[in-house]
């Protein structure tokens, strides 16, 4: 059975309300670009992109600063905290 869209769906979507993507990362060189590239070119477009750096030691900060396909920012942690501390953190910018 085929799965449909209500018809006005993706209009009500699309009016009820902002989308950010929060991206957690540590030492994400390997995969960084390819997320961010996957993000950019959604249906649904994202009003902000946050990648959350948990104090990398890799070529993270440059890979987000040279990336073009969308507005990106940028915030280090002010500490390493962790996975699940990162993880924490980035729950909230989902407010």
């Amino acid at each position: 059975m085929a799965c449909e869209t209500p018809p006005g769906a993706v209009e009500r979507s699309r009016m009820s309300g902002k989308i950010t993507c929060v991206i957690p990362v540590y030492n994400g060189q390997a995969f960084l670009l390819q997320t961010l590239q996957s993000v950019a070119v959604q249906t649904f477009k994202p009003d902000r992109i946050i990648v959350l750096d948990d104090w990398s030691t890799d070529e993270t900060p440059r890979i987000v600063q040279g990336f073009d396909g969308a507005i990106v920012e940028y915030i280090r942690n002010p500490e390493r905290l962790g996975l699940f501390g990162n993880c924490n953190r980035a729950l909230e910018f989902a407010v």
